[in-house]
């Protein structure tokens, strides 16, 4: 015992919590090996050897665990209780779910029954069309009827489809002459049973088909209790109705049957009232049905699960049995309140009840009570190695709670460290993301504040190009110009690049015609082309449709991008964009675009990492053609969104051939034929001049309101649109231009966004809301003249009433299309 001490007070050595709580369980095992083996010496001093004592010792643990304390009685009372609860639950759950399943079954056995009566129901409905529709409906008119359609297919239980003429006994002997004139010379009325003093004739007309209904042609079914209170529920009703069972005159030895009609009235519309219907009654067109065929086949709709009879009387007699579905000649349905797997049910059909009786067959899927054995067999298992374990449990426990304090330890400790590793990355996630969101702030601004001064230089330097110049002065604005698209480029290329990063640039996928993206990009290059003398080349492989669905700007910025690097790159000789049908299947095409220049060419070392984020071939390369190297890095990741790839292959002094692949949705309904173009070649663009000289005439009708807080702007508007021939009038708020638009008739408003006190959205919204009073009305076209150029911009401006986008800066080639497109063409000529 002394030992067993000794080893529990021992000092543990500094080592990790989870090493402590290991060594702290290996030693409380030393322990209790020591104390046994304590135990067996001192039965060996008494005179007893070691090896029976511990024998002893053994059976004396054993003797011991069949003396249950009151805490194990307590326990395996408590679970022996709980296992035969869980036993009567399953029990009643197993019931519950094998009636619900007997009852699914059963509603689908009888929505199975209404629906193929309704097929007999819809068929009458359709041959009545016919008689309403029509004076009369001969014979012959009516056996092309029927033999247009398909009787055994659409309707396999009836024996015929007939005409029953309703006749009163004044009109006995003129009905009678028509009928034989109508090719049945030998026509004749039958009756039933004998006459019941009835004042009018329920005549089958025409059944057919006629070869195996002949015996029923003449017979007055009103001559007959059943069939007369029938016709006369659907005469009154004007549904339909069936008889009570019948055996068919013409199918008498083929088992039950019954008659399903339908009312035919002297009008367009079936009457109003029981009385009226009465008085317009003509006759009904009606089927003879065969039970055994309307409800053969059902059994397997419910998987062969269920018999089923159906009876013709809530008595459930045999003497009314419609059909026996339980193959036994000799079964009678009897109903057992007990038995859940049991049950008889009226279905209403046309008018009567048919009692469907029902029973689970030796194929119905129960749930088994299987589990609910192991359950109990389970419970008793538990109960005694529960009560076992207990026993054995309470010289563990003081073990067990020594190494749970050990290892509780441990835990706080990881806990603590993982709540501090949790807390660290929140920081960090939201630094990031206020870093982020700093970041695209601070860009959106820096956008519109260059973009706003950038509108005056650029709009400024626009119009003195349109004014009589010396070639100095127009050689000094075209550098003015040529500085601020740059500037403008690397503007747009940060913004593009930054919107990639952060993952909110979104690809469309609309239709669009490559071959006028095309063309759009040579006219916009043809210009640098021309001032380098290179040849600039565009070859399109004719199998290329004329409509593919992507997004149309983003492959515009590509193609341009790489056009005008390679026009940057090539000093003299040619730039070819060739355009090649790589694959195609029924929804997709692959495109090949590829952009060769007769340039300097790359070396292979610099290929590699040309398509990273501000990267060029060398730092010389900066200097001599400019650029912030983020065209390629953002024409890989656009290719890359749209599933693409790109690539470049080169050598030095051969030029380079950039390639990328596109694979783009068919527009099916493309029938166009395919253009063929084989190349195109520019001719001198003209440099000087970019709109009509009658273009003080353009738009002499149209008054336009311009409204901008900032004067340059409002400046460069207003000569660009007097330079268009318009009217114009200035506002610098929203106050003015709403003040304004009393007095005059406006054909157009441009909106600037960014203004003191209201901005352009809250100004379009008092614009979009004044009265009918104003000259100007509240729908005018409002175009959004703004230097915020995000996407989201241009979504906020169409989504607070805007017509339209414009970004600055502003050109004025820009402004012209957008004013021929809202305003109307008689206010866009002088007079």
């Amino acid at each position: 015992m002394k030992n067993a001490a000794y080893v529990e007070n021992l000092e543990p050595r500094k080592e990790p919590m989870g090493y402590q709580s290991r060594q702290k369980f290996q030693r409380l095992r030393i322990a209790s090996d020591i104390t046994e083996r304590d135990a067996a010496a001192d039965v060996s001093t008494n005179g007893i050897s070691t090896e029976p004592a511990l024998e002893q010792r053994s059976l004396f643990t054993k003797i011991n665990v069949f003396r249950l304390s009151p805490f194990s009685i307590i326990v395996a009372f408590l679970i022996m209780t709980l296992t035969m609860l869980t036993i009567t639950v399953l029990l009643k759950h197993n019931q519950k779910a094998n009636r619900d399943h007997f009852n699914l079954l059963k509603t689908k056995l009888e929505n199975e029954i209404v629906r193929r009566v309704g097929v007999y129901r819809y068929g009458l409905m359709g041959t009545r069309s016919t008689f309403m529709a029509s004076d009369k409906v001969e014979r012959k008119e009516f056996e092309n009827l029927v033999s247009s359609r398909d009787l055994p297919e659409e309707f396999p239980a009836a024996t015929g489809l007939g005409f029953i003429e309703h006749v009163t006994i004044k009109n006995l002997e003129p009905f009678l002459e028509k009928v034989r004139a109508d090719n049945q010379p030998q026509f004749k009325i039958r009756r039933l049973k004998k006459a019941m003093n009835e004042p009018d004739y329920m005549i089958i007309k025409y059944i057919e088909p006629a070869n195996v209904n002949h015996q029923a042609i003449g017979l007055d079914i009103g001559s007959e209790r059943n069939r007369r209170q029938a016709a006369t529920l659907a005469m009154r009703s004007g549904n339909v109705a069936i008889t009570r069972f019948i055996t068919l005159v013409q199918a008498q030895s083929e088992g039950a049957g019954f008659l399903i009609l339908l009312p035919v009235y002297n009008s367009s519309h079936t009457p109003t009232t029981p009385y009226l219907r009465q008085k317009y009654i003509v006759g009904w067109v009606y089927m003879t049905i065969l039970a055994e065929r309307l409800f053969n086949g059902i059994s397997p709709l419910v998987e062969e699960q269920l018999n089923f009879s159906v009876y013709d009387d809530q008595s459930l007699d045999k003497s009314q049995l419609l059909y026996n579905g339980f193959g036994d000649q000799k079964h009678q349905a009897t109903h057992n309140p007990e038995d859940d797997f049991s049950d008889t049910v009226p279905v209403l059909i046309g008018g009567r009840n048919w009692y469907v009786h029902t029973k689970a067959s030796k194929q119905f899927q129960s749930v088994s009570n299987g589990s609910v054995l192991w359950v109990g067999v389970g419970g008793l298992i538990l109960t005694v190695l529960t009560t076992l374990l207990i026993q054995s449990q309470t010289t563990a426990t003081s073990r067990a709670n020594q190494m749970a304090a050990a290892m509780t330890i441990d835990l706080k400790n990881s806990m603590t460290k993982l709540n501090d590793a949790m807390q660290s990355a929140e920081e960090a996630r939201q630094i990031a993301e206020h870093a982020n969101q700093s970041k695209s702030e601070f860009l959106a601004t820096m956008s519109h504040e260059i973009r706003t001064p950038l509108n005056g230089v650029l709009g400024m330097a626009s119009i003195l190009s349109q004014s009589e110049l010396t070639q100095d002065q127009r050689n000094q604005v075209n550098t003015i110009s040529s500085s601020g698209e740059s500037l403008l480029t690397i503007i747009n290329d940060i913004l593009d690049f930054s919107k990639i990063e952060a993952g909110k640039l979104n690809i469309e996928n609309i239709a669009y015609e490559p071959r006028e993206i095309v063309s759009e990009v040579m006219d916009l290059i043809q210009v640098m082309a021309y001032k380098k003398n290179i040849e600039l080349n565009c070859i399109i492989d004719p199998r290329i449709p004329n409509e593919l669905m992507g997004d149309p700007i983003r492959m515009r910025q590509i193609i341009l991008n790489l056009m005008n690097n390679a026009i940057k790159f090539t000093d003299k000789g040619s730039v070819t964009l060739h355009i090649q049908h790589k694959q195609e299947t029924d929804k997709k095409i692959i495109i090949q675009y590829a952009i060769k220049d007769t340039g300097v060419g790359i070396p292979s070392d610099i290929q590699k990492k040309l398509f990273n984020k501000f990267s060029q071939a060398d730092s010389s390369t900066t200097r001599k053609h400019g650029g912030t190297g983020l065209g390629l890095a953002i024409s890989k990741r656009l290719v890359e969104m749209m599933n693409g790839q790109i690539g470049v292959i080169s050598q030095p002094g051969e030029g380079a051939t950039f390639w990328f692949t596109i694979a783009s949705d068919l527009i099916v309904e493309n029938a166009v034929k395919q253009k063929n173009i084989d190349t195109i070649q520019t001719d001198k663009p003209s440099i000087e001049n970019n709109i009509p000289q009658n273009a003080s005439e353009l738009f002499g009708q149209a008054n336009i309101l311009v409204v901008d807080d900032n004067q340059v702007n409002r400046v460069v508007a207003k000569q660009m649109l007097q330079m268009l021939g318009a009217n114009v009038i200035l506002a610098t708020s929203a106050d003015e231009a709403f003040e304004v638009t009393k007095l005059i008739q406006f054909h157009l408003v441009l909106m600037d966004i960014q203004m003191p006190e209201v901005d352009g959205y809250a100004a379009t919204k008092m614009l979009r809301g004044v009265c009918h009073k104003h000259a100007t009305p509240p729908d005018v076209p409002i175009v959004a003249l703004t230097a915020n150029a995000m996407q989201q911009d241009r979504n906020l401006c169409i989504n607070a009433g805007m017509n339209d986008y414009i970004a600055k800066p502003v050109r004025l080639e820009t402004l012209q299309k957008t004013l021929q497109k809202w305003i109307p063409p008689s206010q866009q000529h002088a007079a």
